[in-house]
């Protein structure tokens, strides 16, 4: 996915967050599938200890994706044939 997509089932379980609206109304994070943003919501993010701040689109699933401007932003390298 090109962009981060939070589920807004999720949300239920944070103790605080503030939603605002999106420049987004409609977005195909996986390449088929069209959802609808219902905001977007700035939170933490911890993997293993790396901790850094981003901001998702809230949809209507149930799932968390980190796209493509997470791992720029955070220059992730990916080494698939490796596999780490």
């Amino acid at each position: 996915s090109g962009i981060s997509v939070i589920g807004d089932s999720y949300l239920k379980h944070l103790k605080s967050y503030r939603v605002e609206p999106s420049k987004r109304t409609a977005i195909v994070a996986d390449g088929m599938t069209l959802m609808i943003s219902k905001g977007k919501v700035t939170l933490p993010v911890d993997i293993c200890g790396f901790i850094s701040t981003h901001t998702f689109e809230i949809m209507g699933r149930d799932e968390i994706i980190l796209g493509n401007d997470w791992l720029f932003k955070n220059k992730v390298r990916l080494d698939l044939g490796e596999q780490k």
